[in-house]
């Protein structure tokens, strides 16, 4: 198992396997696994996996469409609240858990920019790679 003395170089690798874990506790596997991946690499799929375990946790009970819109649609173009039935605050809340576990800072009103995955997967990816946007 990953410790925090191995070197990491991923978006998440300043935060041993432990802590990632620890921080998802109770969110599906899907995104525990994508964001320990997240540690050595980028990948827009890890990414994207990441969010979609993330999401998933947010959604309402017994929503039935969420696996039908992530595996018959294009994810990048799912919409989050007309496709995944997201409210406003579920969305701010799965948007604090990613600002929370990357360590960098989303403002309110880029998350109320996000309308798509493929949104949320392009804001993630220019904080994670400007320098002056990576929280100190």
């Amino acid at each position: 198992m990953a410790t925090a003395m191995q070197a990491a170089t991923g978006p998440l690798g300043n935060q041993s396997a432990e802590e990632i874990e620890y921080q998802l506790r109770g969110f599906p596997d899907s995104a525990i696994s994508s964001a320990l991946e997240l540690r050595s690499t980028f990948s827009t799929k890890a990414l994207e996996d990441c969010l979609h375990g993330i999401l998933r946790f947010y959604l309402p009970e017994g929503d039935q469409n969420f696996e039908c819109n992530f595996e018959c649609n294009d994810t990048g173009k799912i919409r989050i609240k007309e496709d995944l039935g997201l409210d406003s605050l579920s969305i701010a809340e799965s948007m604090f858990k990613i600002e929370e576990l990357f360590n960098i800072p989303i403002e309110y009103g880029e998350i109320a920019e996000v309308e798509t995955i493929a949104d949320a997967s392009r804001l993630l990816t220019t904080k994670m790679t400007t320098p002056e946007s990576v929280a100190g």
